[in-house]
């Protein structure tokens, strides 16, 4: 698969992925000034400490080794008890607060108090809640429900952890213009990239030169890559058919082809553009050897190139008494589809295709 092909989906749809960020800046901007609320925070800081007076004769007992190391491994212990709901549940019952008013659905799908174990014997413990008053309830209780615990594993497991240097942050957290205006451009952005796959996805859009490939079991004639290209070979197959020739477009910007295929014509040429809509006169015409008819001359001199549009004109692409066929493609707008119909609608046996890809 082409490197190019995973971002080309979102270059082609840039302006909507443009217009979804700018949409979403603005929606975020209006919340953060008329309904975003403050959001109360604490952040609860201790060690878990513990002092062994009962050392093995000729032990090593530098400065309190064991139990600093005993310390440090009952830090993990600590740090599942938030975890525990009945352990959530005898904070907020001693706190005085309502869970289910307080808790927003983040708390609720992820749970309120957070624990991170930082160095060695050190806990750090993240409580939120929607008011000031009930968020110091909430870490005052927090500190007695851990203690009273604490205190009921020392008595079962005959221990003697404790708490030390315990401290308590509190501060507040309010949306603002700016950063709204951050947050909603930076989802914008993903919302569009997101709907740029999957609207591409849904139409089935022709992609990456595989596919075009893998549709018509060959390989491309023509293909154009990067900003500097040279349509010249187009042009020379269609000068050096000995036979007529039907180009077929699939929902491709038809200016795109001409503009491409501009003064590369030295021979005499009769295209034919039955449908009137594909631009032909606009960009070709201004060449003295290229004559276009909007139908096939009574009276003709040499071979013509008969332009259709597929599948709108699916009606030219049978029947008619030609030797090679040109199926072009265009990135982003042709269908998989489509040219898998028109592939089976082709006469493989007594005409030459080749695919060209734009």
């Amino acid at each position: 698969m082409e490197l190019s092909a995973l971002f080309a989906p979102i270059w082609r749809r840039k302006w909507h992925v443009i217009l979804i960020a700018i949409i979403t800046s603005l929606m975020m901007v209006l919340y953060s000034i008329f309904l975003a609320k403050p959001s109360y925070h604490s952040e609860i800081f201790f060690t878990i400490g513990y002092r062994d007076d009962q050392t093995p004769t000729e032990a090593y007992n530098y400065g309190n080794y064991y139990g600093n190391y005993a310390s440090i491994e009952f830090a993990r212990t600590t740090s599942a008890w938030p975890k525990d709901p009945y352990f959530v549940d005898d904070i907020y019952k001693r706190a005085g607060v309502n869970k289910d008013e307080d808790q927003s659905l983040v708390d609720k799908l992820l749970g309120n108090f957070s624990v991170s174990r930082e160095e060695r014997a050190n806990l750090s413990v993240k409580v939120r809640s929607k008011s000031e008053e009930n968020l110091k309830k909430l870490s005052s209780a927090f500190i007695t429900v851990f203690e009273e615990r604490l205190n009921t594993y020392n008595l079962e497991s005959a221990t003697k952890y404790n708490l030390v240097n315990e401290s308590i942050s509190f501060y507040a957290s309010l949306l603002t213009t700016d950063e709204a205006w951050a947050f909603g451009a930076l989802l914008g952005i993903l919302l569009g990239i997101i709907w740029s796959y999957l609207w591409e996805a849904r139409q089935g859009t022709l992609s990456t030169a595989q596919q075009l490939e893998e549709t018509f079991h060959q390989n491309i004639f023509w293909q154009k890559k990067g900003s500097k290209f040279n349509a010249s070979p187009i042009a020379s197959l269609i000068q050096g058919s000995t036979g007529n020739i039907l180009l077929i477009g699939n929902r491709i910007h038809w200016r795109k082809l001409w503009k491409m295929l501009s003064y590369h014509f030295s021979q005499d040429l009769v295209l034919v553009d039955a449908s009137k809509k594909q631009h032909v006169k606009k960009y070709l015409q201004h060449a003295n050897n290229v004559v276009v008819h909007d139908t096939v001359p009574a009276k003709r001199k040499g071979n013509y190139v008969i332009v259709c549009d597929f599948p709108e004109q699916s009606d030219l692409t049978v029947g008619q008494d030609v030797l090679t066929t040109l199926v072009v493609a265009e990135r982003g707008r042709s269908r998989i589809h489509e040219l898998q119909s028109l592939q089976y609608l082709i006469d493989n046996e007594s005409q030459d295709i080749y695919t060209i890809l734009i």
